[in-house]
Formats: C-alpha cells, sequence, structure tokens
C-alpha cells in the first residue's frame, strides 16, 4: 500500500495514544495501517467508534485509498468525493463533496509519524520552483545539430518550439481538455503497487486533481490511449529529431505483448516519479502541454544518486528528497535540473537517472525510443537481462531478423553483437528446450485421454484435463514462456510515475 513508504517512526506514547489504543500502541503505525487495511469494513467503523486515537487510524486516508483500488468494479465511474473515505462509501452519482475539514476535530492529540505525512500532503510547492536550470534550452535546431551536439554525446536538452504546431496546445489544457475529452475512459497508474490500475473518466480526473491533498497523487499514466481514444493521435505528431525508433520493427509479433512506448500523462501537483533509469536504458522525449515540471538528471556513470536513507532504504519520492537531502547536497554532488514549462519538449538520454515532481495539474505525452545513438547499449542491456531470463534472447532474435528489412544498417550493427556473444549457440539451447517442453505436454495430454482423463462423464460432458487434475499447464514453473520485455518512460515502473 502507500503507507509506510515515508518513514516508519512511531507515534509519542501520548496518554491518548496509550489509552487508545492499547497493546497495539507499541506497533508502527505502517504495520498499525496494514492491519487495519486487512479487517472488514464493518470491523473497522466499529473499533473506530472505540476512541480517539482509533477514529483517527480507523479514518486514515491511505487506508480507505486502497481499499478503493482493491474495489475494480469502480472502474470509469470514480469521483473523488473530497476524502477517499467517502468516495469509497459514497456512490459516483453522489453530488455532495466532502472536505478534510468536515471531519471530527480531535483536539490534544501529536504525532510525529502524522505531522510529516501531513507536512508533505500539504506542502506549499512556490519554493521548489526555483532551481538552478543546468540544463540547456534550445530552439531552431536542425535534425543534425540535434545529433550532433545532444543525441551522439548523450545529453539532456530542452527544445522550446519542437510542439508549437500542435493542436493538443490548445485541447489539451486541463479546462479544454475536459471539453474535448472529457468523457474519454483513461487508466490510472498503479500507484503503491496494489496491480489494481484504475479506470477514470477525463473530466472525474480533472476534479480530483483540483481537490485532492494526497500524499502520493493519483495520476493517469495510459499506455494505450490511443487506441482507445484514437483522436488524441491527431493531436500531436513525434518530432523530426526521434522520427528513428529502432524498437518498432518489433510491434505486432505474435509471440510477444505488445510493446509498450508512449503514453499521456496527467498528474496534479505533488504527483511525482523517483529516481529511476528507463528499462532497457531506451531514451525518451516527454512534450509539456500544461503545468511545469522539475526535473533531476544524474549521468550513467553515477551508480545510485545521493540520498538513500538509513538502513538501506530506497531514495524517496522527489517532494521528500528535495526537501531532506537537496538542501545538504555539496555543489559536486547536485543533479542537472531544470523546470519544463508549457510547450517546451524535453529529450531524456539513454541511461540517465532521472526523478519528477509535478509543480501544477500537468498533461503530458511520452514516448520512448530506440536509434542508432542507444542501439549498441540497448542491446547490451537486453544481453545482461537475458543472462536471467531467457525469454530475452527470443526478445533479441526476433528484432535482429525484423531490423534486416526495416532497418539494414541497424540489422548489421546487432547481428555483429549477437555473433561476438555467442548468442546463436544459446538461443538454440534455448529453443530445443522450449521445444522438448512443447513435447512434453503433449505426451501428457496423450496418457491423459488413454486413461480415460478426458473420457465422457457421467452428464455426457467432455472433462477438462485441467479440472480433473491432469499434471497439464502452459507455464511450467521451471520454464519461463517468452514474453517481450518492458519499455519504460519517465515513471516507469521502476514505476514508472508521472511523466
Amino acid at each position: 500500500g502507500g503507507w509506510g513508504r515515508h518513514g516508519t517512526m512511531e507515534l509519542n506514547e501520548t496518554t491518548m495514544w496509550k489509552e487508545g489504543l492499547g497493546s497495539m500502541c507499541s506497533l508502527p503505525v505502517p504495520l498499525l495501517l496494514r492491519l487495519i487495511f486487512s479487517l472488514p469494513d464493518a470491523a473497522i467503523l466499529e473499533l473506530s467508534r472505540a476512541s480517539k486515537a482509533l477514529y483517527i487510524v480507523c479514518g486514515d486516508e491511505e487506508v480507505w485509498k486502497e481499499k478503493y483500488k482493491m474495489r475494480t468494479e469502480h472502474g470509469a465511474e470514480f469521483r473523488f468525493k473530497g476524502t477517499w473515505k467517502m468516495t469509497y462509501f459514497r456512490p459516483a452519482g453522489c453530488k455532495r463533496r466532502y472536505r478534510m475539514e468536515d471531519r471530527l476535530r480531535i483536539d490534544g492529540f501529536w504525532s510525529p509519524w502524522y505531522a510529516q505525512k501531513w507536512h508533505y500532503a500539504y506542502l506549499d510547492l512556490t519554493p521548489l520552483a526555483a532551481c538552478a536550470q543546468t540544463v540547456e534550452r534550445r530552439s531552431n535546431l536542425s535534425v543534425e545539430e540535434f545529433q550532433r551536439e545532444y543525441a551522439a554525446k548523450n545529453r539532456p536538452v530542452i527544445l522550446t518550439d519542437a510542439m508549437a504546431k500542435w493542436p493538443a496546445m490548445t485541447k489539451w489544457p486541463p479546462a479544454a481538455f475536459n471539453r474535448y475529452y472529457g468523457e474519454a475512459v483513461l487508466k490510472m497508474s498503479d500507484v503503491g503497487g496494489s496491480g489494481h490500475r484504475l479506470k477514470v473518466r477525463a473530466g472525474a480526473f480533472m476534479e480530483y486533481c483540483e481537490a485532492q491533498h494526497d500524499l502520493d497523487p493519483l495520476y493517469v499514466f495510459d499506455p494505450s490511449f490511443g487506441s482507445r481514444v484514437p483522436e488524441l493521435l491527431t493531436d500531436y505528431c513525434v518530432p523530426e529529431y526521434f522520427a528513428v525508433d529502432y524498437f518498432g520493427a518489433v510491434e505486432g509479433h505474435p509471440a510477444k505483448k505488445r510493446r509498450v512506448w508512449r503514453w499521456l500523462v496527467m498528474g496534479p501537483a505533488r504527483s511525482q516519479t523517483k529516481f529511476h533509469v528507463d528499462p532497457n536504458k531506451t531514451a525518451a522525449w516527454n512534450a509539456l502541454v500544461a503545468g511545469r515540471k522539475r526535473w533531476a538528471f544524474y549521468p550513467p556513470a553515477v551508480t545510485m544518486p545521493p540520498g538513500r536513507g538509513g538502513g538501506g532504504r530506497l531514495i524517496p519520492e522527489p517532494v521528500q528528497w528535495y526537501t531532506e537531502y537537496y538542501p545538504h547536497l555539496p555543489p559536486d554532488e547536485r543533479p542537472l535540473e531544470c523546470i519544463q514549462e508549457p510547450g517546451e519538449l524535453l529529450f531524456v538520454p539513454s541511461g540517465w537517472w532521472h526523478s519528477v515532481l509535478n509543480l501544477d495539474t500537468t498533461v503530458a505525452v511520452t514516448h520512448n525510443f530506440v536509434d542508432r545513438f542507444n542501439l549498441e547499449t540497448v542491446w547490451r542491456e537486453l544481453e545482461a537481462d537475458a543472462a536471467d531470463d531467457k525469454d530475452y534472447l527470443d526478445l533479441m532474435y526476433v528484432w535482429m531478423h525484423r531490423l534486416r528489412t526495416a532497418h539494414p544498417e541497424a540489422h548489421a550493427v546487432v547481428a555483429d553483437l549477437w555473433d561476438a556473444a555467442g548468442s546463436q549457440d544459446e538461443f538454440d539451447r534455448y529453443r530445443a528446450e522450449l521445444q522438448s517442453l512443447r513435447d512434453e505436454i503433449s505426451r501428457q495430454a496423450e496418457r491423459a485421454e488413454q486413461t480415460g482423463t478426458g473420457s465422457r462423464t457421467a452428464t455426457g460432458a467432455t472433462a477438462s484435463p485441467r479440472k480433473t487434475g491432469a499434471a497439464v499447464t502452459s507455464n511450467p514453473p521451471s520454464v519461463n514462456c517468452p514474453a517481450a520485455a518492458p519499455v519504460g518512460g519517465e515513471g516507469s515502473s521502476h514505476p514508472p510515475g508521472p511523466a
């Protein structure tokens, strides 16, 4: 869930806390919230009546937010009611809105853990909107100049005039987006790792952006917007600087999941993506239509950006990182950084660490890609992945042979790398293993039929081998079935997060 990612400080043992929780007062707050989350709804409501301390923890917004996300039947009917508890219990059609201030006031209660949580949920981002602006801004660049000065050198840059003629510039700002596409259903990100991705009408999401004060706000991070709302694809075009994408040659292969490579991204203020490197070290471009984003970059030579918490904890989310770590960094450990403004396109180079903090409600589109400048880097990253997961060999083999027709110049590069690594022998062994597995599955199915497993039942129906317990499976635990390598973006699920 979302709790526990911003520290595990326990509450002060005040009289209210000790008497209100009894023996549970010794538990760390994140653990206590997880226990409450596991209870039935009625039990939580009943428990909240037992004491003031239990009223506070049983009404925790993260508990009800996570419970709502687990109720996938809400689907596109998501309507935020001002608090997650009310959103969970009130139907989408209910017009009444609630505010945090409408809840019962409890005086005389102090909690360092909740104080920190409240601080970040209501933090004024104005001071964070100023930074050193060490990422270059350029305009009127030719393709050759961009490739020579930035793509070849693998350096980030902001292009200030690459989006000027896009219809999206007038149709995608929040109010306009609501008019043109308010009924469009979009996918929200999997915040908190619950595995549940809510769907939401664009208009309802805009309402949420204005009303929320979440510690980790939800955001739209939709990789399939083009198939569900194809009109959005006509509102922008791929800039000429990024016209070539070698990874596109894999598109449509029947043995692969569809390659994820573009996202529509919408997020409220304080939505964010912590430091990560995009999967497979692909490069990306991010075109911002509305709002402002603060970016921080560290080059590939940096093993891990500074700011790792004590006890081996991961680097915190950007809001906390900028508040607690950034002010204390020596000059030589400061990142390259910038504030991306509406109408600006940012080139995110291959292999660079980057984090993003949305300073306002933002709307953007982002694409990942592979070109001649990062082809070898991406290929070697896939080779490293294939050492642990042989399914990547299948992806590499298909990609290499597709490139022969689509991009012969790229095929020559990867074919040499394939041969130099001895990948063909390894791939042949992998294919032989898969064929042996298929043969064994067929033999098991035949034996099941011969022994009567697939015979007619008393009702005249044919029994299913799976239902009758036959050891037939398409995914044996010893061998992974082929699957496409993930391709991420800003916020990709290292999470990926908002872009």
